[in-house]
């Protein structure tokens, strides 16, 4: 996977990592006491990992595909599925 493709990825679940951490301080803030806060705290912890996955420079990123949900990727999702120069088809 391309370093660009990554860095969307990175970004993605930036923002995703924000909105987590401010519903845990909403449901903190409007009596938190009886609200299972674990699920979202174990979300938020494999965010921080994800991100360093994709950060890492060192690490080759692959995402694999059979034929069939690649001959039916377009019409699912409406969008081809990407290719990207010097990364093997």
């Amino acid at each position: 996977m391309p370093k660009e493709a990554r860095e969307i990825i990175v970004r993605a679940l930036k923002q995703y990592q924000q909105s987590l951490c401010s519903s845990m301080d909403a449901m903190i803030v409007h009596g938190g006491e009886n609200i299972d806060l674990d699920p979202l705290k174990y979300e938020h912890f494999d965010t921080i990992g994800l991100i360093g996955i994709f950060n890492e420079e060192d690490a080759e990123l692959e995402v694999r595909i059979d034929s069939d949900a690649r001959m039916s990727f377009a019409s699912r999702h409406n969008v081809d599925f990407p290719l990207w120069d010097g990364v093997p088809y």
